[in-house]
């Protein structure tokens, strides 16, 4: 019955249109991210001017009264047992509001897509997260005059609107091959916009401030500077929690215990911190990784490649991807870390509907193909 009940309200809830719910007041168009700078103080404030929350959320009460009781009546379960069912009861229904909200976002942006396809026409934002923050200011008033949204912070900021245009219009339109272009040849026009723009960051002289470059060039390889790997990793894998974790392992496991934490924070330092980051890279970060080491044309000049990982450590330092400027090693790590970028986007049975990556299948294979790879290294 408790599952029923659950289905039931979210089947209501997510076909419940917004304007039914009473809106804002304020008149004042503000910027995406002005409340707050922080997404989770964001999300938390959204939810709570969300009426469905406290719907949903009356509802977990009530279930959890009516659990609680059951078990009461029937003397099945102590206290401590009831109370993590009830805990656990709360976190899956906090689930499913997190799903019910992002699929009501997804369903009231998508009425509106025509309009996001026209202000991306209008104004060329490509990946400046700058011109998406206009974007995303125009998306969150229209959202919110067309009563489909009950805030006017619909949007964080235009990161989350670039995001969204990319995840649910660009390459849903990508992977259907043409279909979505005679539907609706404005959502066309849009991607062609998108990828005339990539082409533009592309040809552009630098995308890279001069900062970041001469701050590059200045800085020292972490092979220059420590003993060898197995110290530089050890450095980064022993960080002050992993200590303290090793030191209680070691007391109450024994020496055992404790070699084997420090082993394994050893060996996901040595295998994971490049998959990792390179998992969180966006698109215009990849773009100017590959542009970085296209531009300098490195082949197997190991001085030349040693330039590029400079940079790149210290872009990497700049975009907050890595806490300093020592994320590579050497050249080698730099050099591997281009190529699984490059075969990621390549290497995908030369589809642009099986990569999630399409708009970058072009520039990864000019930068190959500049660093002196064959067509058959390329797929």
């Amino acid at each position: 019955m408790l599952y029923v009940s659950t289905l039931f309200y979210s089947l209501l809830l997510l076909h419940t249109p917004q304007s039914t719910f009473k809106m804002e007041k304020t008149p004042v168009s503000r910027p995406p991210a002005a409340p707050t700078k922080n997404t989770f103080v964001y999300a938390f404030s959204e939810v709570a001017k969300w009426p469905v929350a406290y719907l949903w959320l009356s509802k977990t009460a009530v279930c959890a009264f009516a659990v609680h009781r059951y078990w009461a009546y029937v003397n099945m379960g102590g206290l401590f047992s009831t109370t993590c069912c009830l805990f656990l009861l709360l976190e899956l229904d906090i689930l499913l509001l997190v799903l019910i909200r992002n699929c009501t976002k997804n369903r009231a942006v998508k009425k509106q897509q025509l309009s996001l396809a026209h202000e991306v026409i209008a104004q060329n934002p490509g990946i400046d997260l700058e011109k998406w923050d206009s974007i995303a200011r125009a998306m969150n008033d229209l959202l919110y005059r067309g009563r489909l949204w009950h805030t006017r912070q619909c949007f964080f900021n235009g990161a989350n609107c670039y995001e969204h245009f990319r995840s649910h219009m660009y390459l849903p339109l990508v992977k259907s091959e043409g279909g979505d272009a005679e539907r609706d040849p404005l959502l066309h026009s849009a991607a062609r916009v998108y990828e005339k723009d990539l082409q533009a960051y592309w040809e552009a002289a630098s995308n890279l401030n001069t900062s970041t470059a001469e701050k590059g060039e200045d800085l020292k390889l972490p092979k220059q500077v420590y003993w060898s790997k197995l110290t530089f990793i050890a450095k980064r894998a022993l960080s002050w929690s992993n200590v303290v974790y090793c030191i209680y392992f070691f007391f109450y496991l024994g020496v055992a215990g404790g070699l084997s934490y420090a082993a394994f924070c050893y060996l996901l330092a040595y295998y994971g911190d490049i998959p990792v980051t390179m998992a969180k890279l966006r698109v215009e970060q990849r773009l100017t990784f590959m542009k970085t080491v296209m531009r300098q044309e490195p082949q197997d000049d190991t001085q030349e490649w040693e330039s590029v990982t400079k940079t790149i450590n210290g872009y990497f330092s700049d975009q907050k991807l890595w806490r300093n400027r020592e994320f590579f090693f050497d050249e080698k790590d730099c050099h591997r870390m281009f190529d699984m970028i490059t075969r990621s986007i390549l290497s995908v049975k030369k589809s642009k509907s099986n990569t999630i990556f399409p708009e970058l299948i072009p520039f990864a294979r000019e930068s190959r193909t500049v660093c002196g790879c064959s067509v058959e290294q390329q797929v």
